[in-house]
């Protein structure tokens, strides 16, 4: 949906049922913000090819990429391909995975292969089975609103990343709390972490590694 010079077109994508995801390019170019991606389905998952990427970068200025925003009524996404989202000067760019519950929500998440980057921002919302965004090539600025309702989740980054601003809870109504593992390549900056369990359940375990300063 790019164009000669200017914002990149929206794109939204509904399915009822599994929905595979090959190359998409909302950019911007020359001077212009990246459109939005979203992509929902109410059943069958959402899966991105290994090799493709969903491109939703400004350019020029201070433009903002285009949000990603994938939705799968929790049922599990697969991301074996790469989501970039890079504002171009001090532009910004959203990922969510999920942005609530039920419809909403996204169900376990996997990362086989491909890597998010060039974010400002990384949301999750699951409604349960674990979520695995251990690509050693992501590259995210801050870690917002994680929500996996008693899933793990594990994170890894190339350079150094922030959730002082965030939150990050796994617990669920009753039972216990999903572990939290997150590492980094440069400094690790962190905030609110809730695993604990509700009810009768244990806690889950936190791990928080970096291999560098920033």
């Amino acid at each position: 949906t790019t164009q000669t010079s200017g914002a990149g077109g929206a794109v939204s994508i509904t399915a009822g049922g599994a929905l595979a995801l090959g190359n998409i390019n909302t950019s911007g170019t020359t001077s212009g913000v990246g459109g939005d991606v979203t992509l929902v389905t109410t059943a069958g998952g959402i899966t991105t090819a290994n090799g493709t990427t969903i491109n939703t970068s400004g350019a020029g200025g201070n433009n903002n990429a285009g949000t990603v925003i994938l939705r799968s009524n929790n049922t599990a996404v697969g991301l074996s391909g790469a989501i970039t989202a890079s504002g171009a000067g001090t532009g910004t760019g959203t990922v969510s995975l999920g942005t609530g519950t039920g419809a909403n929500s996204v169900g376990a998440v996997s990362q086989p292969a491909g890597a998010i980057t060039g974010a400002t921002t990384l949301n999750v919302n699951s409604d349960g089975g674990g979520v695995s965004l251990n690509r050693s090539t992501n590259d995210v600025v801050n870690l917002g609103t994680v929500v996996t309702t008693g899933g793990a989740f594990t994170y890894v980054d190339t350079n150094g990343v922030d959730e002082s601003a965030g939150s990050i809870n796994t617990t669920q109504t009753s039972g216990a709390g999903g572990a939290v593992s997150i590492t980094a390549g440069g400094a690790l900056a962190l905030g609110n972490i809730n695993t604990s369990g509700t009810t009768s359940g244990a806690g889950g375990d936190v791990t928080l590694v970096t291999t560098a300063s920033r």
